[in-house]
């Protein structure tokens, strides 16, 4: 689940569906893997009995942020084929650009972070 401009606390209807198509994917199809970035992770949070609080500050944050893999990550099979075909450069921090609203204030149960960074408070 990607990102978007939208707040993934809110009640537009478009949100809710997803929230709501989110959350029966989760629960009646436990096999398939579902990962979100930035506002897909907030929306997946959501779904899943997460919880999100606004951002630091009140303030949108936009910019480059650098992630760095959690060590959970770096147990994974799918990170052991990242690295065997990306040269070992899966490894190293990586920077994504960020414009976030909100962010995730505690994991739902089951959740797992696979990357962190110095806005994200550790939890993704």
């Amino acid at each position: 689940v990607s990102g978007s401009h939208h707040d993934p606390r809110s009640d537009a209807g478009w949100i809710i569906n997803l929230v709501t198509f989110l959350k029966g994917l989760v629960d009646k199809h436990s096999t398939v893997r579902v990962v979100g970035c930035g506002f897909g992770s907030q929306v997946l949070a959501r779904a899943c009995g997460g919880r999100l609080c606004q951002t630091e500050g009140g303030k949108a944050r936009v910019g480059i942020e650098e992630l760095r893999p959690t060590p959970a990550a770096r147990l994974r099979e799918d990170w052991a084929f990242a690295l065997k075909h990306n040269g070992g450069r899966a490894e190293m921090p990586f920077r994504v650009f960020t414009a976030d609203i909100c962010q995730v204030e505690s994991l739902p149960a089951g959740a797992e972070v696979l990357a962190t960074s110095q806005s994200s408070g550790g939890a993704g």
